[in-house]
Formats: C-alpha cells, structure tokens, sequence
C-alpha cells in the first residue's frame, strides 16, 4: 500500500535550480511516484557560524510510495551521494543537493537507520548522527520543519490543508504563525530577482 509522504530539497552550489529538478527526477522510480511538485524559491543559506553562503533554491515535493520511513530515507542518502562530491557534506556547509524527508503518511518516528556504504560524512537530514558509522537517528516530522519559511512556503503551496501530526495545526496554519512570530523573514520564488 503507497503512503503519501513530503520531501524539502534545496540547493546552493553550482546550477541550484538543475540541481534540484535533478534530485527530483532521480526521486522518480518504481517505489516513489512523483505527486506534487512545489513552485522553487530562493532564500538566504542559514549558517552556524554567519559566514556567507550562496542563497539556496527550495522547494518541496509531495510523493507516494510504496517504502517504509527507513527506506525511503535511505533512498535520499543515496541520491544525496551521488550527486554531491564528498568533501561538501559538512553540516552547515553548501551543497549540491540536500534532501529532507518532512512527512511521511501521519507517523511520528524516531528510529536508528542503518546507512549503506558509502554514504556521506557526517549528514543525517531530519535526523542526527547515531552511534556507529552508518547510523542516523530518523526523526518524522522533521524537528525543524515549524522553523523554517523556506519548507513551510512551498509546502502550503502543495498541501495546505495536511496537518502536522505533532503541532495538530494544518501547514497553512504553521505558515501563518510562522511569518506572525518571524515578520522580518522573506523568501522570494526562484527567478524573481
């Protein structure tokens, strides 16, 4: 049975926009049929230590798939790795692709996933680093999900009306009291500059 499931993607090395319509055409298998694909957006990349980065290009895509959490997760990691080249996997650092799962069906998870070699150094998307070399601890939703215009914009734009199953507000709502608490945030939609 397919689960309909959300993913962000975003992008602030080299050709941003390719790079993305890129990770969604290798999202496109038997297992993961394409549903929705959100208008790109530019913004600001967020940094740890305010170094300036490239903007980034967003946006989100809403699945269906026949996958579990686990390997759909997986599945990200390994289009991650093929598209980047190793040494920009660094948290905080530009990437060709970065991959987040946001939502998957209406489960809340938080499990250990083992990563297939190779897989990058010291990346976990909606998840941190576990113990061993290829575990990353899966979080669904994704714990940042709420803080961020640039996942809360374009995924209204797809699925207004789905509801987070932790905050038990639509992502039209989050949307809302996202820009209230964050007046100043802006993001603007690819190509627009």
């Amino acid at each position: 049975m397919n689960v309909i499931a959300f993913i962000a993607i975003g992008s602030n090395l080299e050709d941003r926009l390719t790079n993305c319509q890129k990770a969604v055409q290798q999202l496109a298998t038997p297992e993961i049929q394409i549903e929705k694909i959100s208008p790109w957006y530019r913004s600001p990349a967020l940094t740890l230590d305010g170094k300036p980065q490239p903007d980034y290009c967003n946006g989100v895509v809403q699945i269906s798939t026949s996958l579990s959490a686990e390997e759909l997760f997986v599945a990200l990691k390994q289009i991650e790795t093929k598209m980047e080249r190793p040494e920009k996997h660094a948290k905080w650092e530009p990437r060709v692709i970065d991959l987040d799962l946001l939502l998957f069906d209406h489960m809340i998870v938080s499990t250990s996933v083992d990563l297939p070699h190779p897989t990058p150094p010291l990346t976990c998307p909606s998840g941190r680093r576990a113990k061993g070399r290829g575990m990353c601890t899966l979080t669904i939703p994704h714990p940042e999900m709420t803080k961020r215009l640039f996942v809360l914009q374009p995924l209204t734009d797809i699925a207004p009306e789905v509801v987070h199953p932790i905050e038990k507000k639509s992502i039209a709502d989050l949307l809302k009291l996202h820009k209230c608490r964050h007046p100043q945030e802006r993001i603007e939609l690819w190509g627009n500059t």
